[in-house]
């Protein structure tokens, strides 16, 4: 697993078309090596992964080696069914998830406790959309992502002041360990 930077780019595939994707994986080919560096894993979006299966993590390793592949599965169920989203997604060869942090602190613990090792939780605190949670709620989940010391926290991305909070989170080794 590399080290997160500053400057560190997670790709997002979100498309569902197959070219679309193609394109995407093309455009990143291209990309001069300054920028290239700078790229830490692929995020494969929901639809593409339901449309084409989780066949489809091994296919972008082979394609974009040396990223890591993020699944990007909004996993908001219960902590056993998590838990088994999570081993079809770790099977499949991918590094890390998404979890949506209203899941709550019981689901996060088990994912972080029963997947450290093997993937990397990425934690959503606020989605982009009108009708998401409020800001105070959003800081609760940063602060509930910190707390476990997941991966990433994940933020909407026209909240600036949501985006500087969850930075100060950025370097977790500086939360007090969780109890």
């Amino acid at each position: 697993m590399r080290a997160f930077e500053s400057g560190s780019i997670i790709y997002a595939i979100d498309g569902s078309d197959d070219q679309e994707v193609l394109k995407c994986i093309d455009i990143y080919k291209h990309l001069p090596d300054d920028r290239k560096r700078k790229v830490i894993a692929i995020k494969i979006g929901l639809p593409y992964l339901v449309k084409n299966g989780m066949n489809v993590i091994e296919h972008i390793k082979k394609e974009l080696p040396g990223l890591e592949v993020i699944c990007d599965l909004k996993i908001s169920d219960v902590p056993h069914i998590s838990m088994k989203l999570a081993e079809i997604a770790e099977n499949a060869g991918a590094n890390g998830i998404v979890v949506q942090g209203f899941v709550g602190g019981e689901t996060i613990r088990r994912l972080i406790q029963e997947t450290q090792i093997k993937l990397s939780i990425y934690l959503v605190s606020k989605m982009s959309h009108d009708v998401c949670l409020s800001h105070k709620d959003a800081l609760q989940l940063i602060t509930l992502g910190a707390k476990f010391r997941v991966r990433g926290i994940i933020v909407s991305g026209f909240d600036l002041e949501l985006i500087s909070i969850a930075k100060q989170y950025i370097d977790l080794s500086q939360v007090p360990d969780s109890e």
